[in-house]
């Protein structure tokens, strides 16, 4: 787990706090915590129920003394409870003035580690207990120094006039500047890339003019620029550090190329997934007509021609039924052999319409069909048929329901599927072999999302939403290309 990290500026006020120090906390969100003050949020109370005043709290005690501070002492989750923590802080220039650098980790494994072991161990044994204990702490705190170095995010710092003032270690390499080529300079000309920095200039302008704001404390994704002039995605968080009349603003960088790539992977192999799957289903069907069927078809021409002879030429007539067993055993083995599913060939010929209304005609359960007019690309269309067919096998064989409706509707950017029945509900997804979470995965596998409402005795509606914009990206599935590269994010402007 990544070490926990705060950052608490001259007020005491919470200015940064990673997604560890979030969740030990029992936050759900960094929102959460940013703007609060330290001490009264975390730091209030002591475990025997007073309250710890915030004068005498050591943990900030850097942001006054400029001496790092480590030691051992209790913090406060969101909902009240105590838990104990070894913690380092450190002092740290921030706009404002000198804050303090904390992180933490909680010991209470490690506490009650210990008092089994002295409550076990005679006298003599304190010696070697204490030895441990302090070689524990020791690789504790080189193991810490560790993490704090390589988890911190890049940190930049401006003033009122979107100049920086700050540039961390980190940031230098995220931007690939020193941070003298980077203080005094205008923001928006080191790691905006050009495109861009009007809207950003424009938006520092108008929070400076009106304070509104569209990225501060919040997380978001943008492009920025290194000193390259390469152009890179990064997650963001911007937190405003200044005196009332005199704005600064410090911001936390991390670079998410990787994590991109791997989200355009993701979704390339799930693409291909797809398409492979329903070119098998295609395969399946020539192999049906080109094999098996052509056995079927000689078998019952034989029999038919048995049946004319079976009066006057009955050896004749017992040797086409012989003709006609073989061609009915070869054909229930070529059958045998074919791997799984079918896609109909009125699919691809005349549409998802036409498919389904030939489905739906076999099946004992009256369904309503609504569906839009326009075709949907390939890999989208036979998606959406075998998710219908499939949710309407599963409501003959469990819904008990009278009717059935299938509405398939389409608009600019995604297409909406919502297969419903009058059964008596209570469907769930209940495990990753159910049919259910297999409709979820076809679903998912085109990035779409799946909801299932089925109170019971209330029917049951499976609601698909899936996007168009995806279809272009199967087109190169066939010769291994994905999809296009991202394209540029708005601006960081406030």
């Amino acid at each position: 787990m990544v070490q926990p990290v705060s950052v608490v500026d001259q007020a005491g006020l919470i200015r940064f706090a990673n997604p560890s120090a979030v969740a030990v906390l029992g936050y759900r969100d960094v929102s959460d915590v940013l703007g609060k003050p330290a001490h009264e949020t975390v730091h209030y109370r002591r475990p025997d129920g007073t309250l710890y005043p915030a004068g005498e709290c050591t943990m900030l005690l850097p942001r006054t003394t400029g001496q790092a501070i480590h030691s051992e002492d209790w913090l406060v989750r969101r909902d009240g409870s105590l838990f104990p923590v070894e913690y380092w802080s450190a002092p740290i220039d921030m706009p404002g003035g000198r804050g303090a650098v904390l992180t933490f980790t909680d010991v209470s494994e490690r506490r009650r580690t210990e008092h089994a072991l002295l409550a076990a161990e005679h006298a003599a044994r304190d010696r070697d207990v204490a030895e441990a204990r302090a070689a524990e702490l020791a690789a504790s705190e080189a193991r810490q120094r560790a993490i704090l170095e390589a988890a911190l995010d890049g940190v930049l710092s401006i003033d009122g006039r979107a100049r920086i003032t700050y540039v961390s270690t980190a940031a230098e390499g995220i931007f690939g500047y020193r941070a003298d080529d980077m203080i005094g300079r205008e923001l928006a000309d080191v790691i905006v890339p050009p495109s861009l920095r009007a809207a950003h200039r424009d938006g520092f302008a108008r929070y400076l003019a009106t304070g509104e704001t569209g990225i501060l404390d919040r997380r978001i994704e943008i492009t920025a620029m290194r000193a390259d002039g390469s152009e890179f995605p990064v997650e963001l968080t911007v937190t405003r550090t200044g005196r009332p009349d005199a704005p600064a603003f410090t911001g936390f960088f991390r670079d998410i190329t990787e994590r991109q790539r791997a989200e355009r992977e993701l979704m390339a192999s799930r693409a291909r997934l797809v398409t492979t799957f329903d070119a098998a289903r295609q395969r399946v069907t020539r192999d049906l007509h080109d094999g098996a069927q052509q056995r079927f078809v000689s078998a019952i021409i034989n029999l038919q021609l048995a049946q004319q002879k079976l009066a006057a030429e009955p050896q004749r007539a017992r040797e086409l039924l012989g003709l006609a067993l073989g061609d009915t055993r070869w054909g229930l083995n070529e059958l045998r052999e074919i791997a799984t599913g079918i896609h109909p060939a009125v699919l691809t010929q005349r549409g998802l319409a036409a498919a389904l209304a030939g489905f739906i005609a076999r099946l004992s359960v009256p369904v309503e069909l609504q569906l839009a007019e326009r075709r949907l690309p390939g890999p989208i269309e036979a998606s959406v048929y075998f998710f219908c067919s499939e949710a309407l096998t599963n409501v003959v064989k469990h819904a008990r329901a009278r009717s059935a409706r299938v509405c398939v509707a389409t608009g600019e950017a995604e297409c909406t599927v919502e297969v419903g029945d009058d059964g008596i509900g209570g469907a769930s997804a209940r495990s990753g072999t159910s049919g259910l979470a297999g409709l979820g995965d076809r679903i998912g596998a085109l990035n779409g999302i799946m909801e299932i409402v089925s109170p019971a005795g209330g029917g049951t509606v499976l609601h698909a939403r899936i996007p168009l914009s995806l279809a272009g990206a199967y087109a190169d599935v066939p010769d291994g290309r994905g999809p296009g590269s991202a394209s540029a994010k708005p601006p960081p402007a406030l």
